[in-house]
């Protein structure tokens, strides 16, 4: 390969990286650089291929010293950047590929320039290339989304996949990607399985499906350990908690949200419902040729829904939702009562306002086989709720039917 332009004296770090675990892997400009540079220095010597790098230094001794992983990257970058001014040239070896989750090849792009040093990355394969050779897998006929497995909650909310997770190092880690979303996220039986990839590559290399349960329970995960997880189901919890965790730090770090009351929302709530009624007669159904689509008929029979008004349609019911959560946000500021209380209220009432689903004794809803039964029903439940609440000196709440809300 062509060599990199460097003007005369300017030191040069050359960056490769060791494949994704048998020595065959490697590159050939890979093998050239090692033989070639003569100061050769590793991440770390905790990788299968680290042997093909005679006589390198490493730092290993980092990841017992220093408390936290950032810690180490800084480290590290600070080290070479200091060691090449000495030695004018040095080779800098990395599992798997210097351009796939290894972060002290970033750091070090960023910090270089500043301090009159060229870096040359040579291209590698990483685990994901072996990945989708044993998954029979084409990431662009299949898109599928990398993520690091530190940062699983926050990857995949809001996204149903596939996702390759790297960086699943440990069981530790194994544990804590499967409880963020089996420990009262997501049914686990509503999770498909998944497969696990350890030492891809290697004479021990083990490719297996599992049910989520076991998820931590099948390998000893290490270094060269990821998870191939095919699809997810709608993760309401996860993106919940995301927006919520959203909402707080607006309360606390926006001047204008600090300073709302309900009072003061009260207005754009009434504004955000106009607006989604305003998105619902926007959308557009088409009917099937030769039929016309009475008027109120639902989308569901509809041809074509105009794809615009669909996505304008879900940002107003976002509007809607921002104004709850706004909303929940003050009253949780006020002691008043959580996110988590409004919610469970909502369950409350759909289940108790829906006898013939969740069946008590102390109603008997007769037969239900239509929805006109199903007002019907709605109308007695809340006219016995207002009797009660007239009973007990408090004022019934406005309107009446299905057509007032919930």
């Amino acid at each position: 390969m062509g060599e990199l332009a460097v003007p005369t004296g300017q030191p040069r770090i050359i960056v490769v990286g060791l494949g994704p675990g048998d020595p065959s892997l490697l590159t050939v400009a890979t093998v050239e650089a090692i033989a070639r540079v003569r100061c050769r220095i590793l991440r770390t010597t905790v990788h299968p291929s680290a042997a093909v790098v005679p006589d390198g230094e490493s730092f290993d001794h980092l990841y017992d010293s220093l408390g936290s992983f950032a810690d180490v990257y800084t480290t590290v970058v600070s080290s070479l950047l200091s060691r090449v001014h000495e030695v004018g040239e040095l080779l800098y070896a990395v599992p798997g590929s210097p351009a796939v989750a290894e972060h002290t090849v970033e750091l070090l792009l960023q910090r270089a320039p500043g301090a009159g040093v060229v870096v040359e990355v040579l291209p590698a394969l990483s685990f994901a290339d072996l990945a989708w050779v044993r998954l029979g897998v084409d990431p662009l006929a299949n898109p599928v989304t990398l993520i690091d497995a530190h940062r699983f909650v926050d990857d995949v909310a809001g996204r149903r996949g596939p996702f390759l997770v790297a960086q699943c190092h440990s069981n530790v880690v194994m544990s804590d990607i499967k409880l963020a979303l089996t420990d009262g996220v997501i049914d686990p039986a509503a999770l498909p399985p998944i497969t696990i990839l350890h030492h891809l590559g290697l004479a021990d290399e083990r490719i297996v499906e599992v049910h989520w349960s076991k998820l931590d329970q099948t390998v000893i995960a290490d270094h060269l350990t990821s998870v191939y997880i095919p699809e997810l189901p709608g993760q309401v919890g996860v993106a919940t908690d995301r927006v919520w965790s959203l909402m707080q730090r607006l309360r606390r770090e926006c001047p204008w949200n600090e300073e709302q009351t309900p009072q003061t929302l009260a207005p754009y709530a009434v504004e955000e419902a106009h607006e989604l009624a305003e998105a619902v007669a926007a959308l557009v159904i088409a009917a099937p040729e030769g039929h016309e689509v009475p008027a109120g008929v639902s989308a569901k029979v509809s041809a074509k829904v105009s794809a615009e008004a669909v996505a304008h349609y879900a940002q107003e019911l976002g509007d809607v939702l921002y104004q709850v959560l706004f909303h929940s946000a003050v009253a949780a500021d006020e002691g008043w009562f959580s996110l988590d209380d409004v919610i469970t209220r909502l369950h409350h009432k759909l289940e108790y306002r829906h006898p013939h689903l969740f069946p008590r004794p102390d109603f008997d809803p007769g037969e239900i086989s239509t929805s006109d039964d199903v007002v019907r029903n709605w109308e007695l439940i809340k006219a016995a709720e207002r009797a009660s609440r007239l009973a007990a000196g408090s004022l019934p709440g406005p309107g009446t039917g299905l057509s007032s809300g919930l």
